[in-house]
């Protein structure tokens, strides 16, 4: 499974306004660190659209319950997933989808 995520993940490349940078001001930087300290982004590898209310209600359902995390529509089948403490995300990094 490992290999095939490699080679999955080897063939993505980003284009036009993905390759744009981002550009944060160091008076806020503090500020953003903080916040998303506990952050992961996820694509959904799927040509349709995928909606961010189904995105939400499926990650309910497999790491047992929303609270503690935060799901924001990036762009298409682009999401920022934001966890409240580090623990919850290392538990879905080592052990969920």
């Amino acid at each position: 499974m490992e290999a095939d995520l490699i080679r999955v993940l080897g063939v993505l490349s980003l284009e036009g306004e993905e390759l744009d940078e981002v550009f944060v001001l160091d008076t806020a930087y503090d500020r953003v660190e903080e916040r998303f300290q506990f952050s992961l982004v996820a694509k959904v590898l799927t040509k349709q659209r995928f909606h961010i209310q189904t995105l939400k209600d499926t990650l309910r359902n497999l790491w047992g319950g929303e609270d503690g995390v935060q799901v924001l529509d990036m762009g298409v089948n682009l999401f920022h997933v934001i966890f409240v403490e580090e623990s919850r995300m290392m538990r879905v990094l080592q052990h969920e989808p």
